[in-house]
């Protein structure tokens, strides 16, 4: 990829009159940029592992309890039995 990348910036540079800075500029950005999104792809994963677990803490969250709801009209006095 790289190899095709210099040929095709030299054919620029012969044939088009492109400046050699400004080829050697977009081919370190592109360099650079393939790196950076390979760097990404730990990333993605933990990120997609954490978005799995939200759903399930969400899923806890909207479930209804098994036991009796909570006996208080206030945030007084409550008092919760689990019998």
């Amino acid at each position: 990829m790289y190899g095709c990348a210099f040929w095709f910036g030299a054919f620029l540079i012969a044939e088009h009159g492109a400046e050699p800075g400004k080829v050697l500029s977009v081919f370190f950005a592109a360099l650079i940029g393939a790196f950076s999104l390979g760097r990404a792809g730990p990333d993605l994963e933990s990120l997609l592992t954490a978005a799995g677990a939200a759903q399930e803490v969400y899923n806890t969250i909207d479930r209804v309890s098994v036991s009796r709801p909570i006996d208080c009209t206030a945030f007084t006095v409550c008092y919760i039995s689990y019998a």
